[in-house]
């Protein structure tokens, strides 16, 4: 066992998330901006602080289904669900669920011009992820894998040349260049109807369908029918003979990905993109459509996964998506962005439940002896850091972080770098603290060191 008592002694750590509404979604931001969301798809958190069904479905092998449900109203997924009723078992994404008022629920597609047969559903447990402290899932997609999910039967989704805007939350690792991994507007019919009868975003390293962006990809793109857009012009092989990079198009280097198109109904449109964990969005393109592709000639089908015909070539991972009716201002695009940055994808503390930092017991006084175990409380990100949420447990104290026994003993284990603990002590302002540990590790473990930080806390008169 490699055991890690590696501390700081601290007297206050600052909260580092701050969260404004905390418990306000993608879609109440949309309804105050009077741009209401018409879609709202998620498989990792609600996005109306009132929601409190469920976010997706699964079927498992034997043909049983199970709703996945929020842990609280407007909170995130509780995938245990997911866990015990798979265990044992194969499942797959059987319906990605709605969230607006719409109804407008993911299933997998019907026959459509290259999907002969309809669409598979994909492999539930393919793409797991922490979010908030949380394990939650997303719809994993390899190419030519014939999954996908379509809906041509909506309401309240954009037609004609109506103004809409969406937005997607992917995995920026897993991508390919091919055709085409979207979600949004696309043809009801199932079939290619040509220029500007679907509107995607898109998100991959394409360079045949619309020219290569700056970097080596990805880039997120519109797919707009017969072309993938990273400007005002695209179409079948057209990179092969337009070598120059659309300078705006910015390769991203993120774990989690925002992509972002806004299509106003006044021949432009524009596309955004960025990190999901951190920053503001992108401009990748903010100007004309293609010749022939306005005014728009939308159908309002809603599509994830595959191209407007079903092409099947592309590769991505979705775990949230969003559209609009109507096109809301680039002040509530950095509202939104803001939100998705707050919900913590990737994060495996709970950003979102604050705790308040005080002692585990009384107050310690130096000199004297800290017994490891009994840190401030706080929670994972203020009383201790712990980089492996999967090592807690409930020995000793709810918040544990990554405690274990020895005999009668109860010791810190399975520290990792820049991992700490925090301790509220009282000593006097004239001592120079120094500390001494006592550990045990393997002989092939690496040297251990025990630093800390001090931070003087003014006493109350």
């Amino acid at each position: 066992m490699n055991t890690n008592t590696s501390f700081k002694v601290v007297a206050l750590l600052a909260a580092t998330a701050v969260v404004s509404n905390a418990n306000e979604g993608p879609c109440d931001i949309y309804a105050k901006a009077k741009t209401p969301c018409v879609a709202a798809h998620s498989l990792t958190r609600a996005l109306y602080s009132s929601y409190s069904g469920n976010l997706y479905q699964v079927r498992r092998a034997d043909g049983q289904t199970k709703d996945i449900p929020v842990e609280t109203m407007g909170g995130y997924v509780k995938s245990s669900v997911q866990d015990d009723f798979c265990a044992g078992s194969k499942c797959t994404i059987s319906i990605i669920y709605d969230q607006s008022s719409y109804k407008n629920d993911l299933k997998k597609s019907p026959p459509v011009y290259w999907l002969k047969d309809g669409a598979k559903e994909a492999d539930a447990n393919r793409a797991p992820i922490y979010i908030s402290g949380r394990k939650a899932y997303g719809f994993y997609r390899d190419a030519w894998s014939a999954t996908g999910y379509r809906n041509n039967n909506t309401k309240g989704v954009a037609t004609g040349d109506e103004e809409e805007s969406m937005y997607m939350v992917v995995d920026g690792r897993h991508y390919n260049d091919l055709c085409c991994f979207n979600y949004g507007n696309a043809e009801t019919t199932g079939n290619d109807d040509g220029p500007g009868t679907m509107e995607c975003i898109y998100f991959g390293s394409d360079k045949d369908w619309g020219g290569p962006g700056q970097g080596n990809g990805p880039w997120v793109a519109a797919d707009l029918e017969d072309g993938v857009f990273k400007g005002n012009d695209a179409g079948w092989q057209w990179g092969k003979t337009h070598t120059t990079p659309w300078p705006n198009a910015l390769s991203i280097e993120a774990d989690y990905v925002t992509a972002m198109l806004k299509g106003p109904n006044d021949g432009t449109f524009k596309l955004k993109g960025g990190s999901a964990q951190k920053g503001k969005l992108n401009t990748m393109w903010d100007g004309p459509r293609k010749r022939g592709y306005s005014p728009r000639k939308l159908q309002g089908a809603i599509v994830l996964g595959n191209g407007g015909d079903g092409s099947d070539g592309g590769a991505g991972t979705f775990f949230e998506g969003v559209m609009t009716i109507g096109n809301p201002p680039d002040s509530v695009d950095d509202l939104v962005q803001a939100n998705i940055v707050a919900a913590g994808y990737g994060s495996k503390i709970d950003i979102s439940k604050k705790v308040e930092i005080e002692p585990f017991k009384d107050t310690l006084t130096i000199p004297g002896k800290i017994e490891v175990e009994n840190y401030d409380k706080g929670g994972n990100g203020r009383g201790f850091l712990d980089s492996d949420i999967e090592n807690e447990n409930n020995l000793y104290r709810e918040d544990n972080a990554g405690l274990d026994s020895a005999g009668d003993a109860i010791i810190y284990g399975w520290g990792y770098a820049n991992d700490w603990l925090r301790y509220t002590v009282k000593a006097s302002k004239n001592d120079s603290p120094r500390s001494r540990s006592r550990r045990a590790s393997p002989p092939q473990a690496i040297a251990h060191s025990s630093p800390y930080s001090l931070t003087r806390k003014k006493s109350s008169p």
